[in-house]
């Protein structure tokens, strides 16, 4: 996916594309907030829609329209209480509003969800976005009368460093995993030849 963005007066716009298929490409462009206009793009016996994006894209690239680096969007925190929730009901809800949040900020060109954390009696789910104050009005909005509307705030998380990068659960999980059969195989190593001298 390509996602580029230009102010124009006080309006600050995206357009962006990605591939369906290997055969066909999506355009999406509006202005943040809204969710604006989108076409398919086909390959075709007589053209070869690559080209053409990739023409739109250096025509947008000369006007002026740019991307806006990932450490440079805000963090937006939606915060539950957890207090009167079970833990396994709590994840579930978790991951169902981390997959709404990707819909809902994606298809009005404002960011996309970034997971989420529990702990503390509290849940939160993090999204990046490119405007702070018009993402808490769309996701106030979006979670009117649904089972999300009980959140106890929408705030945007301060840094007084650069802004850390989230590491993925599945990342975790994998260096977990990896250090704990590391610590294996060596503990192993260490017993067989423990072993070995003590029959010597």
């Amino acid at each position: 996916m390509l996602k580029l963005y230009k102010r124009i007066d006080t309006q600050l716009h995206y357009w962006e594309t990605w591939d369906t298929t290997n055969k066909s490409t999506i355009v999406h462009w509006g202005m943040v907030g809204e969710k604006g206009f989108q076409r398919e793009e086909k390959l075709s016996l007589f053209s070869n829609f690559r080209k053409k994006i990739q023409k739109e894209i250096d025509k947008l690239l000369s006007e002026g329209y740019h991307q806006i680096d990932i450490d440079d969007h805000i963090t937006l925190l939606i915060e539950y209480d957890l207090t009167r929730l079970d833990p396994i009901e709590a994840l579930k809800k978790r991951h169902r509003l981390e997959d709404r949040m990707n819909q809902t900020l994606g298809w009005i060109g404002l960011g996309n969800c970034d997971g989420g954390s529990i702990g503390s009696g509290t849940m939160e789910v993090c999204c990046l976005v490119v405007d702070f104050p018009i993402a808490k009005d769309a996701i106030i909005k979006d979670l009117r009368e649904t089972e999300f509307s009980d959140y106890s705030r929408i705030f945007e998380e301060k840094y007084l460093t650069k802004k850390p990068h989230h590491l993925p659960i599945a990342g975790f999980c994998l260096a977990a995993i990896t250090l704990i059969r590391f610590g294996t195989d060596l503990l192993s190593h260490i017993l067989l030849q423990y072993h070995r001298l003590w029959r010597a």
